[in-house]
């Protein structure tokens, strides 16, 4: 199967003339080869060439695949409607349209639902029943109880969120004066008996003793010391 002609050259070429005696003139020069004059006759001549070149496009074929940047996997409509105002026929009517749209909106779902499972999908309930074959009651609340809980939802969720933001911020203050707090002037120092010791061995040792054993009274013993130093 040929393509689309994309480009043609077409090249017609003729020639024609009569003959004539060949080899030049005889004798040129002193320095020059000497032409001898042939022995043929002569006539006439004609000749034609045509050519033709046709360039073709290759065939192509382009399928544009358009699909949806997702797929919905699931879908469940709830329905209610004034029972005064609608007649079970209408209400049949509003289920079967439902149904139709939970089909179509789960054919790219990847699965095949019954007239069973869509209809489990579908519920349209009125002020005085439920259509699905029985009846039932079903409670009306009024809409000020709605908006009411969603306000003290609010309210309680809006609580404790204040709450952790002020707890955090006393904590933050609590470390934050702990580290500005003055070293105390008089802190009751642990009885370590520095006169009876003879040397810089049992000092180092009786420290360490106290480090291990009581090491709050060890870290204020250093730090008596170090303002001691200050002074």
């Amino acid at each position: 199967m040929k393509g689309i002609e994309i480009s043609v050259q077409e090249l017609q070429e003729s020639y024609s003339g009569t003959g004539a005696q060949s080899g030049g003139v005889a004798g040129v020069g002193d320095s020059e080869v000497p032409n001898y004059p042939s022995t043929s006759g002569s006539g006439d001549s004609s000749s034609e060439k045509s050519q033709k070149t046709i360039n073709y496009d290759v065939n192509r074929i382009k399928n544009l695949i358009e699909s949806s940047p997702y797929a919905v996997k699931d879908l469940t409509i709830h329905a209610a409607v004034d029972a005064n105002n609608m007649e079970p026929a209408q209400i049949d009517a509003m289920e079967k349209v439902l149904r139709s749209i939970v089909a179509a909106q789960l054919k790219d779902s990847g699965t095949i639902y019954t007239d069973e499972e869509l209809t489990q999908k579908v519920s349209v309930m009125t002020q005085n029943s439920i259509n699905d074959g029985g009846t039932a009651t079903a409670s009306t609340v009024p809409n000020w109880v709605w908006y009411g809980a969603g306000v003290l939802a609010l309210l309680v969720v809006a609580g404790g969120i204040a709450f952790v933001v002020v707890r955090r911020r006393r904590r933050a203050e609590e470390i934050y004066a702990d580290e500005l707090s003055p070293l105390p002037t008089h802190v009751e120092l642990p009885s370590i008996d520095l006169e009876n010791m003879t040397s810089g061995d049992q000092v180092r040792k009786q420290l360490e003793m106290l480090a291990k054993k009581k090491p709050e009274e060890f870290v204020k013993l250093l730090r008596t010391w170090l303002v001691d130093e200050s002074r």
